[in-house]
């Protein structure tokens, strides 16, 4: 597996693991952020496009990762204090 491949792949569980655990359905997690269901649903699948894979070459060359970490509980509110952004 390369490494786009395994970002992508790891990425999209991510997502989908957070997004259920929000209780958010897929077509509203989609509308929130303003892209279509089937393009988020590819997402979580782990598709690797042109841009991520391009990243991720650029970042290995360079000598870096790409990594996720939470900064704020989902949908802007802010874990320290409990209110919205």
């Amino acid at each position: 597996m390369d490494a786009a491949t395994r970002v992508a792949a790891e990425l999209g569980a991510l997502v989908a693991g957070t997004r259920r655990d929000l209780g958010l359905a897929q077509q509203e997690l989609a509308a929130l952020v303003g892209v279509d269901r089937q393009y988020l649903s590819e997402i979580e699948r782990g598709k690797v496009t042109n841009h991520l894979a391009r990243l991720v070459r650029i970042l290995d060359a360079v000598g870096l990762a790409l990594t996720a970490v939470p900064r704020t509980s989902a949908l802007g509110v802010d874990d320290s204090r409990g209110d919205a952004r």
